[in-house]
C-alpha cells in the first residue's frame, strides 16, 4: 500500500474508536425493520441479506484486488480484524447481558451459539469499509457504518433491496 493508503487505513481505524457497538441492538426504530433476537436476524433474513451483500462484496473485492493486490487486501482485513474483534466481543457479551428477563433459555443459548458467525459478519462489514476508505471510494460499506455508529447491525433490507427498510437488530 502507499503511505496515503496507509493513512487512510489508520484515520479508518481511528474513527472506530468510541463506537458503541450493539449498544441499540433489539430497540425499536421507525426507520427500520428490527428484528426479535439474533436467531431472527440471521435466520430469517439470510436470503435478503445475501441478495444485498453479495453483489456489493464481489465488485468491490474486483476492484480492490486490480488496485490494490491481494498481499494488502489480505493486510487490510487483518489489521481491522485485530482491531475490532475484543470491542465487539464485549458488545456482543453486553448485547447478551440486555436481553430480557424473560427470554428463552434455549433462544439465548441458539444466539450464544451464533455469536462467532454474527461477529465475523460485522468485521467483514468494516474490513470492506476500510478497503473503501483506503481505496477512496466510499460505497455500500461505508454506508453500513451508519447503522453500526448508531449501534445498530444491519443485517438486511426488505426483500433484498436497498429501496425498501433496512433491517437491524
Amino acid at each position: 500500500m502507499t503511505a496515503a493508503q496507509e493513512s487512510a487505513l489508520k484515520s479508518f481505524l481511528e474513527s472506530l474508536v468510541g463506537v458503541r457497538w450493539f449498544a441499540r441492538c433489539g430497540e425499536p426504530d421507525q426507520a427500520a425493520l428490527v428484528a426479535h433476537d439474533l436467531v431472527a436476524a440471521w435466520d430469517d433474513w439470510n436470503p435478503e441479506m445475501m441478495a444485498v451483500w453479495s453483489p456489493q462484496t464481489h465488485d468491490l473485492e474486483q476492484v480492490a484486488v486490480r488496485e490494490l493486490g491481494e498481499r494488502a487486501l489480505d493486510s487490510i482485513f487483518a489489521t481491522v480484524s485485530k482491531a475490532v474483534d475484543a470491542p465487539l466481543w464485549e458488545a456482543a457479551d453486553q448485547y447478551f447481558e440486555r436481553r430480557p428477563a424473560d427470554s428463552d433459555v434455549a433462544e439465548t443459548a441458539t444466539d450464544l451459539g451464533l455469536s462467532p458467525d454474527w461477529l465475523d459478519s460485522a468485521k467483514r462489514d468494516l474490513c470492506w469499509a476500510a478497503v473503501e476508505a483506503v481505496l477512496a471510494r466510499p460505497g455500500f460499506f461505508s454506508d453500513l457504518l451508519e447503522y453500526y455508529r448508531a449501534g445498530r447491525w444491519p443485517c438486511a433490507w426488505e426483500g433484498g433491496d436497498r429501496s425498501q427498510r433496512v433491517v437491524l437488530l
